[in-house]
């Protein structure tokens, strides 16, 4: 007899299945989904990812392993509108809202960095520098430099220089009020102080 393999409350009533819900289950199920974890699958094959997370409060997205989008040292409040796309260990922080980290390992936008980018560097970081992007880079970084930009260089710095660029190259740097300045190749190039300067190799 089949009744006496189950308890009783198994044979009371069943609720009609539901619509899907945003557990992605139907009703009369529960599934425990972590907070912002992004749901898929349909059903019993219901699933999500710590490694796959929407912020509905804060429009943050994430894609990644150990990579985060969350208020810096000090800060109460997360970024808006910040994206994290694949890569290991990125981070995005506080007042840098509506900024981007594409592929790449341990790459970092820190605190007043709004609408800037990283995509495809490793180790390299943008700081105070809004509207600035590191591409194709490794050990780089902006500070300081709004509208600035690192391309395919290694270990090559931009600091407190707005409107300024490093495309290619190593240990190339544009550094102290440099406005305007651009190195092109080489390496170990440094511009200081240096308004509407280029160094082309």
């Amino acid at each position: 007899d089949w009744s006496s393999d189950v308890c009783s409350s198994d044979l009371g009533p069943q609720g009609d299945i539901g619509p899907q819900g945003p557990a992605g289950v139907g009703g009369g199920t529960s599934l425990y989904i972590p907070n912002n974890e992004v749901v898929f699958g349909y059903g019993s094959g219901v699933t999500s990812s710590n490694k796959f997370t929407f912020d509905r409060v804060s429009d943050n997205f994430v894609i990644g392993c150990y990579s985060s989008i969350s208020p810096g040292y000090g800060y109460s409040y997360p970024p808006y509108q910040a994206t994290i796309i694949n890569g290991y260990g990125n981070y995005i922080c506080q007042y840098s809202g509506q900024s981007v980290i594409i592929s790449g390992n341990y790459n970092e936008i820190r605190q007043n960095s709004y609408n800037s980018s990283i995509i495809t560097s490793n180790s390299s970081y943008i700081s105070s520098s809004s509207n600035s992007s590191i591409l194709g880079s490794r050990d780089s970084g902006v500070v300081n430099s709004l509208n600035s930009t690192i391309l395919g260089s290694y270990q090559s710095y931009i600091l407190n220089s707005n409107c300024s660029a490093i495309l290619s190259g190593s240990y190339n740097c544009v550094n102290v009020t440099s406005r305007n300045s651009t190195i092109i190749g080489g390496n170990n190039n440094y511009i200081h102080k240096g308004y509407n300067t280029a160094i082309i190799n």
